[in-house]
Order: C-alpha cells, then structure tokens, then sequence
C-alpha cells in the first residue's frame, strides 16, 4: 500500500521532472524487473522489461527512475539498473511504440496487465 501511495505521488510530478531538463542517463537492467506507470488514478505494473535491457532514464524521488515508452512515462525501480558496462551500442528498441499505429481497430483504452518489452 505504502508503494501504492508512493508511486501515485511520483507520478503526478513525473511528467514535471523530465520537462524540468534532467539529464537523461543510459542505464542497464541488471535482473528482469517491473514497470509500473499511472493507469488513471491507480499505480499498477504495466510490463516487465528483461536482463540487459537499455533504458534512457531521469533520476526521480527515493528509489525509481521515469522513462519514456511508447505514449507513456513508466517507472523502475532503481536497485534493478547500473550504468551500461562496456560499449555497447545504444539502441531504441522502445521507440517502435512510438511508431504511429496502421491499425484501424486499436482501442486506446484498452490496457493490457501484462507485457514484455522487445530485448
């Protein structure tokens, strides 16, 4: 519950932080870990992302950093990311969700509880 709370009062001032001009940091998943954003006034996980996955991330309150995917700001939890080790090309796989839809029949509405992020 506390989580619950806690996530809800990030969000609000989420979309804030990322237009305030924080630095976005390249940041690598160390272990599969949970997305959560803000599904209308509730906090709930929205997806998983995998093991070594790239995310483009903005430092936010306590313990989770925001990112951006498709038409959404997701948040991670901190102890799941390090910096990107080695050279590793950067790539947005993510980006494809941002990708205008040729799908007439896509309901924007409708939400899905569960996801995995391409890797």
């Amino acid at each position: 519950m506390t989580l619950l709370l806690f996530l809800t009062s990030l969000s609000a001032s989420a979309s804030l932080l990322s237009q305030q001009g924080k630095a976005v940091r390249y940041m690598q998943t160390t272990e599969d870990a949970v997305i959560w954003a803000q599904v209308g006034n509730h906090v709930v996980s929205v997806g998983n992302v995998r093991a070594g996955q790239i995310l483009a991330v903005v430092p936010t309150a306590a313990d989770y950093y925001e990112f951006r995917f498709g038409f959404g700001t997701g948040f991670i939890d901190k102890g799941h990311l390090e910096p990107v080790q080695g050279k590793q090309r950067v790539e947005d796989r993510l980006g494809d969700l941002n990708k205008p839809l040729s799908n007439q029949n896509y309901s924007p509405g409708k939400i899905h509880r569960s996801m995995t992020l391409p890797r």
